[in-house]
């Protein structure tokens, strides 16, 4: 969030195509920690740890194959990176078997669902930062690409400011630590005040933003 802000206020450059990727980061971090939170269960736990460390079986597999094709004496590099790989696994607790066996995570759609947000919150939320961090054709198009009036273009670069929306996504962020919170500390006065702060925070953020954007929201 502070690279937002730096990216964002930075004098001589914008820098709307790079701040709308790390919003879309802050995005998918702040709904899979609503989801562990919020559904309370260890096996979700458990089943995101297992769900990155399958694409680490996955090359630590490749790298053994292929030491194997090379007469079974890893070079430098690939001892390097198979001692990275099973400490890595080492430190998650969870056996390869573990791994291999849990089960994979929903889906980001299916994430909100569970949290109780709704279909428009994935989409502005996960559609949209998906154009700039895949290259689609709307994200070179808005940020990279100046149309002329001939059917010809023009490229651009250094031209975007970040939109005032990107900053709703503190709002996310926000509302994961309230499920955080509410997660560690069910009960008590540390856990209302907890709340009660994160939850003006959100309150202030909305009532600037309602300030920020005027009559968008007024029938057009």
């Amino acid at each position: 969030m502070l690279s937002v802000m730096k990216l964002s206020y930075d004098a001589d450059e914008r820098n709307g195509e790079t701040t709308v990727i790390i919003a879309r980061c802050l995005y998918e971090s702040a709904i899979k920690v609503l989801w562990l939170c919020k559904t309370a269960s260890a096996e979700n736990f458990t089943r995101l740890i297992a769900d990155g460390l399958k694409t680490e079986l996955e090359l630590k597999s490749e790298i053994l194959a292929h030491v194997k094709k090379n007469g079974g004496v890893p070079v430098v590099i690939e001892k390097r990176m198979l001692d990275s790989i099973d400490k890595c696994i080492a430190d998650s607790g969870l056996s390869e078997a573990e791994i291999i066996a849990a089960k994979k995570t929903p889906d980001l759609a299916s994430m909100l669902t569970m949290v109780g947000l709704d279909r428009l919150e994935y989409v502005v939320g996960q559609r949209m930062g998906s154009h700039h961090v895949h290259g689609t054709w709307s994200s070179l198009w808005f940020h990279y690409i100046e149309a002329r009036e001939d059917g010809t273009f023009d490229l651009r670069d250094k031209t975007a400011r970040t939109d005032e929306n990107e900053y709703l996504m503190a709002l996310f962020v926000l509302r994961s630590l309230i499920a955080y919170v509410e997660y560690i500390v069910p009960t008590g006065d540390i856990a209302v005040s907890l709340v009660e702060m994160l939850t003006s925070v959100e309150d202030e953020i909305v009532r600037i933003y309602g300030e920020t954007i005027g009559s968008d929201y007024d029938p057009a």
